[in-house]
């Protein structure tokens, strides 16, 4: 009977240090420092629906996001930009309306003072065609068309560790009009070509592309898509969107290390080796 007794007394003793119950308050030294969510602008499309599933899906993701004004509106003036770790450029439904030049100025600054940018289309076919060049210089794709689908096939060309996280090698995403569905992007040759999309005609053309641009510190990254409400309720599109969010924010180098040398402490010998 006391042996019955000590076990059940130990069992109980087990759940209760499990539950919490009883147990000592963590040490100090112990405790896991919680990251903060990462904090974003939203430069609005114009279409309400694919704004609010976008701001949704960030949140879902646990960021901190801030709905700002509508994409052509911008001048700078609205939102201190360095605030943010990221910024998303929303540009369908309002294509008709020209940037301001005093928000172009102000993202340009933010990517060159280290911030991060995410942009959909038709933020680089608008930025050739109203020959904004400063901003061109910071994305990292250049235009060469736009189409009408209603859908896009996404093939992964770069594995990146955030950006393609959770994600199958090809997955098909339905696209929302307007003006147009998806654009025709060609990645720079310094930027990193994520995914193609499958654009009629066009090999090269990209469906996201990222890079650390030249001319600044931060981080930039390019769809060929709207970002629609259609391709974010996918979980797909919005697990590629909240990734993409999530790497500018993050600062995290798109080119993974290349090891020359290593040398194992306390060993008299080092080994080459390349990654």
């Amino acid at each position: 009977m006391q042996v019955v007794l000590r076990r059940v007394l130990l069992v109980l003793s087990t759940l209760l240090l499990v539950s919490g119950v009883g147990a000592t308050a963590p040490q100090a030294d112990s405790v896991v420092a919680v990251k903060p969510p990462s904090s974003v602008y939203v430069l609005r499309g114009g279409d309400a629906a694919t704004d609010t599933a976008v701001v949704n899906a960030l949140r879902a993701a646990g960021m901190d996001v801030t709905t700002g004004v509508e994409t052509p509106e911008f001048s700078g003036s609205e939102a201190n930009l360095p605030d943010f770790d990221a910024v998303l450029v929303l540009y369908n439904q309002n294509v008709a309306r020209v940037l301001a030049p005093a928000g172009v100025a102000a993202l340009v600054e933010y990517v060159q003072a280290g911030g991060g940018l995410v942009s959909s289309e038709w933020l680089i076919w608008q930025s050739a065609a109203q020959n904004y060049t400063a901003l061109s210089d910071i994305l990292p794709a250049t235009s060469c068309g736009i189409q009408t689908a209603g859908s896009t096939t996404l093939t992964q060309l770069t594995p990146n560790p955030v950006i393609s996280a959770g994600l199958p090698v090809q997955f098909s995403l339905p696209l929302g009009n307007f003006s147009g569905s998806q654009g025709c992007l060609i990645a720079r040759p310094e930027a990193a070509a994520l995914y193609a999309n499958s654009y009629p005609g066009r090999d090269d053309a990209v469906g996201l592309a990222a890079w650390n641009p030249p001319t600044g510190s931060g981080r930039v990254a390019s769809f060929a898509t709207l970002l629609s409400a259609a391709e974010v309720a996918t979980g797909e599109g919005q697990t590629l969107l909240q990734n993409t969010v999530a790497w500018v924010a993050g600062g995290h180098d798109l080119t993974p290390p290349t090891i020359q040398e290593f040398t194992v402490a306390g060993a008299a010998q080092s080994a080459a080796a390349a990654i």
